[in-house]
């Protein structure tokens, strides 16, 4: 039961996150000025990082400095940068050389909020591909994790 009932919630999340990024989307016509905006914005505290789906370009939330100011590539996220998103209301977490925020994850996965609790801001592939030493997380799992993928890990 609490399967179906996590399973449902998920779904339902999936859905709404797809329309919010759908809409924001079709709302933000003039991508190419906002994206110059936040390169060349230096003086900005936090800056927003842009990504790129099919040709589809949407914001994907705040990262402070991820994106330099002074050039228009993009090399990843930094360790440094991920270890400060390191509790339960901003969790960030590095599987396989990407970077995931699982924030709004945590309350809805099975094993508990404690089980993904000690690595935000910190690598958990380890923990990821051996859900803690107890087997594997199923495709699902998989598939549900790249929904909270932020960016590549940087050097």
């Amino acid at each position: 039961m609490v399967k179906n009932i996590v399973t449902i919630s998920l779904t339902i999340f999936i859905t709404t996150l797809v329309v919010v990024l759908g809409a924001a989307v079709l709302q933000n016509q003039n991508m190419p000025a906002t994206v110059n905006s936040i390169l060349n914005s230096s003086q900005s505290s936090s800056q927003t990082a842009i990504k790129t789906i099919n040709g589809n370009t949407s914001s994907v939330g705040p990262i402070s400095s991820a994106v330099s100011s002074s050039s228009a590539s993009f090399s990843g996220i930094t360790a440094a940068q991920i270890s400060a998103h390191n509790n339960i209301n901003d969790c960030w977490v590095i599987v396989s050389g990407k970077v995931y925020n699982v924030t709004n994850f945590i309350p809805m996965h099975s094993g508990g909020a404690n089980t993904i609790i000690p690595y935000c801001g910190k690598d958990a592939t380890t923990a990821f591909d051996t859900k803690n030493g107890r087997g594997s997380h199923s495709q699902r799992a998989q598939n549900a994790l790249q929904t909270y993928y932020v960016g590549n890990l940087g050097r």
